[in-house]
């Protein structure tokens, strides 16, 4: 979904779901896993729709709001925004920690 109008439309949600449920789901490996990097627009889009129906499969949130909702480990204020510098040093953490808690 590429921005906040194309959410509105339910039909285009739809397609989204019918498009991951059929083809992209189905070829996730026994054991695989799933990465969905996306910015929510909706209650009902595609992460708001796994979350739901797949609720009981184990899927771990890592939220990074573009600006903090309240103090974080990785930022040193609410309110601070979050830069590519930050965005870096954590992912190249939890890359190369696979007991990293976000990972969990």
């Amino acid at each position: 979904m590429k921005d906040s109008e194309e959410a509105r439309y339910e039909n285009i949600r739809r397609s989204m779901h019918d498009w991951f449920q059929h083809d992209a789901y189905t070829r996730l490996a026994p054991g695989g896993a799933l990465v969905l990097i996306q910015t929510r627009w909706h209650a009902d889009d595609l992460p708001g729709r796994l979350l739901r129906e797949h609720a009981n499969e184990g899927w771990v949130v890592i939220n990074m709001p573009a600006i903090a909702e309240v103090d974080e480990d990785f930022r040193k204020e609410e309110a601070e925004e979050l830069d590519a510098e930050i965005v870096k040093g954590f992912w190249n953490v939890a890359a190369h920690d696979r007991t990293c808690d976000c990972l969990r």
